[in-house]
This record gives C-alpha cells, sequence and structure tokens, in this order.
C-alpha cells in the first residue's frame, strides 16, 4: 500500500489500511465464512475480520452473496462500500468511515477492471482517496501504462492537500519494475 500525504502538520488520525486480492482466476467468490473450511474466499473474510482494517482495497470483488450482505456480515452493518460496476473482476473499497464521492477511472490495458476510488470522510475533516488497482499480470510494458494512466487520474482529480492510499495487486515481479518507479514520483 502507497500514501501519498501532504507534508503541512495536521491532527493525526490512525488509519489500518489492508490491499485484499485473496481469491484467484474469473470465477472466484468471496463468501462471509468457510463452513466446512473447503471453500478459500472463506478465509479470506475471515484473515480481512481478524486484521480489523478501517480501510480495504479489494480485488476481484465478486461475493457469493449480495456484496452489502457480505460487507455486513464480514465486516459489520456501519461499513461503507464501493465497487464497480460492469466489470469480470472489479476493484472496490470498503471504509469504516463514510464515502464522500466514488467512481472509477479507465484502465487503457485492462477491459474487465478498472481503478476503483472513493474520497473518504476522516475524522477532522481531511480527506482521504482510497484507490483500489489491479494491473496487468502479464508484461511490465502494461503495468507500466497503467500506473501513468492512474498518475494522470490522480493529478487531474485529487485536490492539492488531500491524502491519497494506492493499494491492490501490483502484479511487479522485481522492485525495480518501471510502474513503481513511475509511482515513487508520486508516492513518497
Amino acid at each position: 500500500v502507497l500514501l501519498a500525504a501532504p507534508r503541512s502538520p495536521a491532527a493525526p488520525v490512525v488509519v489500518r489500511v489492508v490491499a485484499a486480492n485473496l481469491t484467484s482466476d474469473r470465477y472466484q467468490r468471496w463468501s462471509p465464512d468457510n463452513g466446512n473450511h473447503s471453500n478459500p474466499e472463506g478465509a479470506g473474510a475471515r484473515i480481512l475480520k481478524a486484521l480489523r482494517p478501517d480501510v480495504v482495497l479489494i480485488q476481484e470483488f465478486n461475493t457469493s452473496i449480495p456484496v452489502r450482505q457480505w460487507v455486513n456480515a464480514t465486516f459489520g452493518p456501519d461499513h461503507a462500500f464501493t465497487r464497480e460496476e460492469g466489470s469480470g473482476i472489479p476493484n472496490g473499497v470498503i471504509s469504516r468511515f463514510p464515502i464522500a464521492a466514488s467512481g472509477e477511472w479507465d484502465d487503457p490495458v485492462l477491459a474487465n477492471r478498472d481503478f476503483a476510488w472513493a474520497r473518504i470522510a476522516l475524522p477532522g475533516g481531511r480527506p482521504l482517496w482510497a484507490v483500489s488497482v489491479h494491473f496487468h499480470a502479464k508484461r511490465s510494458d502494461n503495468r507500466r501504462l497503467e500506473a501513468e494512466a492512474l498518475l494522470a487520474c490522480l493529478r487531474r482529480e485529487v485536490p492539492e492537500g488531500d491524502m491519497v492510499v494506492l493499494g491492490g495487486d501490483f502484479n511487479t515481479r522485481t522492485a525495480d519494475e518501471p510502474c513503481l518507479a513511475a509511482l515513487a514520483g508520486y508516492f513518497r
């Protein structure tokens, strides 16, 4: 998870953020429990329950039950969420803080998912932009293109002084991949 924050002092707010890509394949499903332990998606929900995150940047956000029901069972009814619409393996954001606005920015490489974002209203009035991504698995040059497109969206949409957290499945193979180098200039 990467965080960009302005350098001005502000009242501290502790926010526990996790990225969650705990399922696999285009036919995966998150479920709220594991029943007889034959269901790996239930294990993922149990991991998230144990971590007790404030914000979840979730990938492959299909569920075996209605999404609101899954969020309630996994985190509680007080958690807000947003999820891409119409994508095969959508990204999403879940938050214990209110989501003031949300949407998705186009992933120029992949047709079955985009970059899901939520502007979260933190205590004290300072917004946190949470962005969930799932970069291309096969080619580093595609991941670089995705990072550059995402950076253009962040620079265009996020006001100066707002905080940003980015997380998800970057699918990188090495620490010196071009997509990470591109993101490092924004997320310091």
